[in-house]
């Protein structure tokens, strides 16, 4: 009877050091940024660099920076103070946003090929800067109203409105309507 229940106290003891291990699907990032699911949230003053899949809307009020070919679930967001760079590894390496992509601070699409499934909103403070080793397809509309930077590598399949944002007049812009 005491062997018995010393193998039950051990059985149930190793059931319990395994249950409460730490959970191993926590995403890590440089400096202790962490992503655990659903909403990814960079706070003012952090610095994240995203090489996985974001399951609903990547929001930015820090720097962030993409690494990899991957999908975001719903919406990119870059807030005010929020700064992001798209820099795959591989320039045909492909950057899925499932939403829309909301400007009010600065990205540069670096390197990749980067697809909008939603609208582009540049807002008023929002830049937009697509280099020569990226492409940036929006197959929804694009609402301009910041600065947009590299249009010869940016094509619309919806409307663009320009509603007093600047571009580079001299790069032609692909809309297919």
């Amino acid at each position: 009877m005491k062997k018995t229940k010393i193998s039950v106290l051990v059985f149930l003891g190793l059931g319990f050091l395994f249950s409460c291990k730490e959970d191993p699907t926590p995403y890590q990032s440089y400096n202790g940024w962490y992503y655990t699911g659903g909403d990814a949230t960079v706070k003012d003053n952090e610095y994240a660099t995203i090489d996985f899949d974001i399951d609903n809307n990547l929001n930015v009020d820090g720097d962030v920076r993409i690494t990899s070919d991957l999908s975001i679930k719903n919406d990119l967001n870059l807030n005010t103070k929020g700064k992001g760079i798209i820099d795959t590894e591989f320039e045909n390496d492909t950057v899925r946003i499932n939403g829309d992509m909301n400007l009010n601070d600065s990205l540069l699409i670096q390197r990749g090929f980067v697809i909008l499934y939603g609208n582009l909103n540049i807002n008023s403070n929002g830049v937009l800067n697509v280099s020569d080793g990226a492409q940036l397809q929006v197959r929804d509309d694009i609402n301009h109203n910041g600065r947009l930077y590299g249009t010869r590598n940016l094509t619309v399949n919806g409307t663009f409105y320009k509603n007093g944002g600047s571009f580079s007049q001299s790069e032609p812009l692909t809309i297919k309507q």
